[in-house]
């Protein structure tokens, strides 16, 4: 009976500085590529939704069919993507006599330039706008899954 509560022991001690050093499901590293009706989707957002804790979303952009994304808790995963029209800029133009545009705008106000404050940065040169259909920017509609595991990893997503 001693040497089962011995073994016992050092199981419970071993699991607990296995957990302690970080040897729990562990969290991966995501990279690849997204395709769709075929071709590499020029510019958008990509996202990974954990099924499991505090369903934490991980995200990364999308520049010429190619995401990466780490730190993703190993597990089950819903995926969105997303595309974006591209933002038009906006010029505050100081009218002839009269007070800069900050002066204008009042206190605490900022003019921001082209680019700063941006929900999302600028596409790279030469893409063009691809809209995918709707459904993929939801994760209970996209029907995008994928079971991330510890370490680095490659996806393709292709879609329809």
């Amino acid at each position: 009976m001693a040497q089962i509560k011995k073994a016992l022991f050092r199981l419970v001690a071993l699991c607990l500085a296995g957990a302690a050093a970080g040897c729990g499901g562990g969290k991966g590293d995501i990279s690849g590529t997204v395709n769709y009706q075929g071709k590499a989707l020029s510019y958008g957002r990509i996202s990974f939704v954990s099924e499991s804790g505090k369903h934490e979303v991980f995200a990364s952009l999308i520049r010429n069919g190619k995401y990466s994304v780490a730190g993703v808790p190993a597990g089950e995963v819903k995926v969105t993507v997303e595309t974006f029209k591209p933002q038009s800029t906006i010029a505050v133009l100081k009218p002839p006599g009269k007070r800069s545009a900050e002066e204008m705008m009042g206190p605490g106000l900022k003019v921001a330039k082209a680019g700063e404050g941006d929900p999302v940065p600028p596409p790279p040169k030469g893409a063009r706008y691809q809209q995918v259909p709707k459904k993929y920017a939801n994760p209970d509609q996209s029907g995008l899954t994928y079971t991330v595991i510890k370490g680095p990893q490659t996806k393709e997503f292709n879609l329809e």
